[in-house]
């Protein structure tokens, strides 16, 4: 039987009636049924007085009535000596006890019966395999809605330090603090990162890159540069000398002050054979009051920088 909380329906307390009495033959052995499945006294006892005060008053159908019914309106409290009841009704064995020309009604009545409950148990079965579907899908949507909650909360954060790194007086330090930061929003939107590193050959720095994402399937060399002058030309032809060293890569430049035209110039020229994307740092203020995906922003810089032309194109829309 199934564990879930349920009452006699009107056709199993019709069967249930029908079958008790025909399982014994006596009136005595009808209560003596319900007592060994543990109906207490408080249902019985006037059903036992009657039967022993005036016997003629009540027959067994009138006491299989009153007690099934009085042990289904007695709600969760009855629950267990129902279930018993039904347990006791479709395993029963025994029909020597029931009268000879009724034995084979007996039968069929607990066949009945068994059916009944196998019908209905099965049922209740589907229901709560749909209950556990439906609360395994309440729970994915919440823990999903807790992740977006946590997502917009770790952006926000991000966005305030962000604009307060730009009191930093240490230019220097800045610089390295916004590269953090950049990779910080890297980790909250699930995009792979790897920080700043060095490139030595035998012990000598030959290159120091700011960082490598994995974006929509590409990898982007990053440099972010914070300085009071627009980026010219000599540090992006840095960062595109580092650039054409990888074939398979793509650039990502980020400018807290702009870029110079001949800057900017040099990147669209280089577009037939590399693919450099321009940003500047405000861009990733106005990207985190959103909830636009970063790796979203980045795929619409790359196709406008592709398709028009323009490696430095500030985003307003997706």
């Amino acid at each position: 039987m199934s564990d879930t909380t349920w009452h006699h329906t009107p056709d199993l307390i019709e069967r249930l009636v029908e079958t008790i009495p025909a399982l014994v033959r006596s009136k005595q052995q009808t209560i003596d049924f319900f007592r060994g499945a543990g109906v207490p006294d408080e249902l019985l006892g006037d059903v036992q007085s009657r039967l022993t005060n005036d016997p003629q008053s009540t027959n067994k159908y009138q006491i299989a009535r009153t007690v099934v019914r009085r042990l289904n309106e007695g709600g969760d409290r009855w629950l267990a000596v129902r279930r018993e009841v039904v347990r006791r009704v479709t395993q029963w064995e025994d029909f020597s006890l029931s009268w000879p020309n009724d034995q084979d009604k007996a039968r069929g009545l607990v066949a009945a019966v068994r059916q009944l409950v196998d019908v209905k148990d099965s049922f209740t079965r589907m229901q709560q395999e749909r209950d556990r579907e439906r609360q395994a899908r309440i729970q994915q949507q919440e823990q999903e809605l807790e992740k977006q909650r946590a997502r917009r909360r770790a952006r926000a954060t991000l966005r305030g330090q962000i604009v307060a790194a730009r009191n930093e007086p240490n230019a220097q330090r800045k610089g390295k603090l916004i590269e953090k930061l950049f990779a910080d929003l890297c980790a909250v939107e699930g995009i792979q990162v790897r920080e700043s590193f060095e490139v030595r050959n035998g012990g000598t720095i030959q290159e120091q890159v700011d960082g490598l994402i994995l974006a929509d399937g590409h990898l982007y060399l990053i440099e972010v540069k914070w300085r009071s002058e627009p980026v010219g030309l000599d540090a992006m032809q840095s960062h595109l000398f580092r650039l054409f060293r990888r074939p398979d890569a793509r650039g990502l430049f980020v400018s807290a002050s702009g870029y110079t035209a001949p800057a900017i110039d040099a990147c669209r020229d280089v577009l037939s054979q590399k693919l450099m994307v321009l940003a500047e740092l405000n861009e990733l203020v106005l990207l985190l009051e959103g909830d636009q995906s970063l790796e979203a922003w980045i795929g619409k810089k790359a196709s406008v920088a592709v398709g028009e032309r323009k490696p430095f194109h500030v985003v307003t829309s997706f």
